[in-house]
């Protein structure tokens, strides 16, 4: 099977492909924000083909309202709010019309524009190893930075410039390239550009290529720079002629011609020309801001440019030593970048490539300044100079660049990175961040929930943008780390620095990547590139069975291994294996004949493909103590339980910190500390807690035992909580049991979330079922005021959640709860929630409308009643500032027949929270009126509480009964009615500690104050709560 391989390999090699010159003049209005343009290009058909018609992309024109772009958006978005195009006023959108073309004859040329793509019928045909010369001028409109170009970014970059010129389409081995720009993805012609840009001499401009007019570059990007007007690329010709030159130009021969090109133009006052020349590149962008600061260095024989604002100077101050490692470590292990010019620039919306010169907003932390440059930069050389087709196999840029893109951080960082943290105590302490890990764990969490898509299909075919991102860029980039399983790291490096060679500059498909692979290894590799690549197949190997026997004639352990294959991927399998000495083995059994060894590990039989088992048999020089499969974690195994032998899995302990341990993936992880609490009853309450997780979101265990130091009581909580993966999407298991401060409780519930389509995509529906049994052994921690019956109360409970929107969304809760077999109290009960959020005025103005409404039925514990001001008892207990007397002072429960702390829950009615009434029935309407924060119309600085805090009206009406006939004969008797203002406040501690945000009402009117025990409708009244959101 190898032979075969090689021979067809060997005629492997890079085939042809199309050429372009483009000469652009170009100038910047920046007070209409236009740039007019002529254009000339020069196309060579290196095609077999004869073509008899010319494809552009106009990209502008997705930014612009009814284009393709907008309504693909409507259709994917219309739950979170459709497209931002739909709600924008004209001046911010854009557009590229082109005005007229013309041949080399100078004869105009038809044309049509269809979206973002615009087709030229030819008036000649270009003929297979010929050249045609175009001739056009355009007008760009650019819009608001809404994506990858136009104006004004979040950071305040006046211009990022990107797909900003009409653009010929790819014509390669699968034909014309012709599609519509819906947000995503380019795919772009080999070309050589020479570009003037003339706008305002107090700019500064950054682009692909090499600057050509200035001969210090530094004095070039001062503010107040020479004015160079004579440098524009003059491209003229008369629009009255209907003939002119004849004849093909070869592009050897343009760069001579320049100096016949440009022509003195009047030269207006206070503005310069940049000119830029770029070779061997398939786009060319440009941004240009007045405030930049430019630093250059070179390295390697580049010359590397950073622009940027000087507000991020300080987070910036490393970014010559970054990229310049950047630039060593990609030339050493991929090939060498071949340009004479790269320059970073903080511009765009987040972090983009293109050729020569990448776009970053750069008021980051500096691992993410880091990381992002890393990223935009190794594009130059997958994208930038291995240029695969990015719509339609977005890994072969994305997945091999995020793969560098953890290499580089590790080499510049360390295995294991240190996250931003703001103190030196902190870096040491607080967990480490592992790249490789977030990475594995994001897709495993995906794939286990059933949404993942294969990777190779089309980029804007994906059901969602998370799905896009798990595949195109987790798993393109999980797939190298299996290649680097597969060959071991040296021999990757080796094929990927040949591959690099053979294909820079040119298009490539995943399928030379995979053919020129089998010509260098000698290996078939259809069934690997195929099962990662082009299904949704998982890897599933564990460890059955170990076991063996000492020897003694042999003097040796005879191990016996049974191994097991649950997923239909198959891979080669490493296994190590630890003996009571504490000397390791490695053995790969192959899952093909022709699978490459790796060092330091002995080579076993094949797999049998049809088998779902495989004996591993070993004669041992001493036992066994455990076996593993795969030791490095580069196989994207689903299931790695199972993946070491024991009666539990590897498991670590760690004294917890305030920022969360992210677990290895082989290994389950508790984090333990000490616990210190308040009540009254036990006054000081010590204790110690347990968190234990996997590296998903399986098995999680909280757990605590806890003591009162003056009551001597010994208390304890356990709880779990797992996915259900196997039984189906978003289906989870819970169970608990709790014996805390006077209350007991068992429980176990199944939650089930069912999506539209995809994973977070509305409407959102949520159901539930659930049983507890719970009690209260001890009256004394009740807080002032708060009722809780004892005996035994067991409950079954139906809960549905229907959420229509992604963000601010109306969300209806209905939960029905009735007694069951074993309950002292023998109830039913429904209640329903109805929130529904709306904007009044856009950023000054909202409102929040609320409805809560309960029914019950027979003998109803108090703790399970309907309070009008606020939380039952029962929903109290879940806030542990809530839960005993104590801790919240007493003279706020109760003060002089008032009462000043409240909850929200239930009718949240807070005037009348002196009387805290109770009910078997309920009905209320909540209105919150939400207005800007005065001070904000002040000053924009953040003012401790002064601009922080959130002010609200509210309005609320409600009833609260027990016997219905009554309040139908009597409705205004029961009828309660309460205003005022309040507001919110987050809390300015560590989000460690948890979410907290104070919560002041100020219910200044209540229609039956007599209700309170007082006669004053209007009075000053005022109560506090605290709430954590965490």
């Amino acid at each position: 099977m190898v032979t075969p391989v090689f021979l067809i390999s060997q005629t492997y090699k890079p085939s042809w492909q199309q050429k372009i010159h483009y000469l652009i003049d170009a100038e910047l209005d920046v007070k209409q924000r236009i740039v007019n343009g002529k254009q000339r290009i020069v196309y060579t058909n290196n095609s077999p083909d004869t073509l008899r018609v010319l494809y552009l992309n106009v990209y502008a024109n997705a930014f612009k309202k009814n284009s393709f772009m907008e309504s693909y958006q409507i259709e994917r978005n219309q739950f979170e709010g459709g497209s931002i195009i739909s709600y924008l006023n004209e001046r911010y959108l854009g557009f590229n019309k082109v005005r007229d073309i013309r041949d080399e004859d100078y004869g105009f040329l038809d044309f049509s524009i269809d979206d973002t793509i615009l087709k030229i019928i030819l008036e000649k045909p270009i003929l297979p190893g010929t050249a045609q010369t175009f001739y056009l001028d355009f007008e760009l409109k650019i819009p608001f930075l809404l994506r990858r170009m136009g104006w004004r970014n979040r950071e305040g970059i006046e211009f990022s410039m990107a797909q900003w010129y009409p653009k010929v389409c790819v014509y390669d081995q699968k034909g014309w390239h012709t599609n519509y720009y819906l947000g995503r993805e380019f795919y772009g012609e080999f070309a050589t550009f020479d570009v003037s840009i003339t706008l305002p001499e107090e700019y500064i401009v950054g682009a692909s290529g090499s600057l050509r007019n200035a001969t210090d570059i530094h004095e070039m990007m001062k503010r107040s720079g020479e004015t160079t007007g004579q440098d524009r690329l003059v491209i003229t010709w008369d629009s009255s002629a209907e003939s002119g030159p004849s004849g093909n130009m070869e592009l050897e021969s343009l760069l001579a011609e320049f100096d016949d090109l440009m022509k003195e133009k009047q030269i207006e006052t206070k503005r310069r020309t940049w000119l830029y020349h770029a070779e061997n590149v398939h786009d060319f962008a440009w941004c240009a801001d007045p405030d930049y600061i430019y630093e250059s260095v070179e390295h390697e024989g580049v010359r590397i440019h950073l622009l940027y604002q000087p507000d991020v100077a300080e987070k910036w101050k490393e970014m010559k030593t970054w990229t310049s490692r950047i630039l060593s470590y990609m030339n050493d292990h991929v090939g060498k970048y071949p340009y004479t010019d790269f320059t970073i620039a903080q511009a765009g919306d987040g972090g983009m490539e293109y050729p020569n010169i990448v776009f970053i907003t750069g008021d980051r932390d500096k691992k993410s300044l880091a990381s992002v440059t890393a990223h935009e930069m190794v594009h130059n050389w997958f994208y930038g100079m291995v240029a695969n087709n990015e719509t339609l196999e977005g890994w072969l840029d994305e997945g091999v660049t995020s793969y560098y893109t953890t290499r580089l951080m590790e080499h510049l960082f360390g295995r294991y990175a240190n996250i931003d943290y703001d103190s030196r105590f902190k870096q040491k302490w607080f967990p480490k961040e592992d790249a490789r890990i977030a990475t594995y764990m994001g897709l495993d969490m995906w794939i286990k929930q059933g949404y993942e898509e294969k990777v190779l299909q089309h980029s804007d075919f994906f059901q969602s943008d998370r799905s896009h991102l798990y595949s195109v860029y987790y798993k393109g980039e999980i797939f190298m780390f299996v290649l680097e399983y597969y060959f071991g790291r040296e021999r990757l490096d080796e094929l990927i620095r040949k591959f690099f060679a053979e294909w820079h500059l040119h298009h490539v498909y995943t399928e030379d990547m995979q053919r020129y692979f089998e010509m260098e290894s000698g290996i078939e590799l259809d069934w690997l590139f195929e099962e990662w690549l082009n299904t949704t197949d998982v890897c599933d190997y564990g460890i059955k069975n170990s076991g063996g026997r000492w020897l003694e004639n042999k003097k040796s352990y005879e191990a016996d291994i049974i191994l097991t294959r649950r997923g239909r991927i198959e891979m080669p399998v490493d296994v190590t294996v630890t003996l009571v000495n504490d000397s390791s083995l490695t053995y790969r059994i192959p899952a093909h004949s022709d699978d490459p060894d790796i060092w330091g590990a002995e080579r076993k039989p094949v797999w049998n493909k049809v088998s779902s088992e495989y004996l591993l048999y070993l004669e041992l020089p001493d036992a066994v103590k455990f076996v593993e499969i795969d030791t490095t974690l580069l196989l994207p195994d689903i299931h790695r339980m199972n993946n070491r032998t024991g009666l539990l899995p590897k498991t670590e302990w760690h004294f917890q910190m305030p920022v969360g341990r992210l677990a290895t993936l082989n290994t389950y992880v508790i984090e333990h500390r000490p616990s210190l609490w308040y009540n009254a009853a036990d006054v000081l309450r010590t204790g110690y807690q347990f968190n234990g997780k996997w590296a998903t979101d399986e098995h999680k265990v909280k757990a605590g035992v806890y003591y009162g130091i003056d009551s001597r009581k010994v208390d304890f909580e356990f709880n779990y909580s797992t996915p259900l993966y196997k039984w189906g999407r978003q289906l989870y298991m819970s169970m608990g049991s709790y014996r805390l401060e006077g209350r007991a409780e068992n429980r176990i519930s199944l939650t089930k979330r069912i999506y539209n389509s995809t994973l977070y995509r509305p409407p959102i529906n949520d159901f539930s079922i659930g049983f507890r049994s719970s009690y209260l052994f001890d009256s004394h921690y009740l807080p002032p005021g708060i009722f809780w019956d004892k005996k035994h109360t067991n409950v079954v409970s139906l809960g549905w959640t229907l959420q229509t929107k992604l963000y601010n969304s109306p969300k209806l809760k209905t939960n029905f709860e009735t007694s069951t077999i074993g309950s002292r109290w023998q109830y039913s009960k429904l209640y329903m929630t109805y929130r529904h959020p709306l904007s009044l005025v856009k950023k000054y103005l909202s409102a929040t409308p609320y409805v809560f409404g309960g029914y019950s039925t027979g003998r109803v514990p108090v703790q399970e009643l309907y309070y009008i001001a606020g939380a039952s008892p029962r929903q109290m207990f879940d806030n542990k500032f809530y839960r005993s007397r104590g801790t919240i002072p007493d003279g706020l429960w109760r003060n002089s027949g008032s009462r000043h702390v409240n909850y929200d829950g239930d009718g949240s009615m807070s005037g009348y929270a002196d009387s805290n009434l109770f009910g078997s029935k309920i009905l209320v309407i909540n209105l919150d009126l939400n207005y800007r924060n005065p001070f904000k119309f002040i000053t924009q600085k953040s003012i401790f509480f002064l601009t922080q805090f959130e002010p609200y009206f509210f309005y609320d009406l409600g009833l609260l009964w027990n016997d219905d006939a009554k309040l139908k004969k009597n409705l205004g008797q029961y009828l309660l009615m309460d205003a005022g203002s309040g507001f919110y406040y987050q809390m300015p501690i560590p989000s460690w500690i948890g979410n907290y945000k104070l919560k002041c009402d100020f219910p200044l009117w209540v229609n039956k104050p007599e209700r309170n025990g007082k006669s004053r409708r209007i009075a000053f009244r005022w109560l506090v709560g605290l709430a954590n959101e965490f």
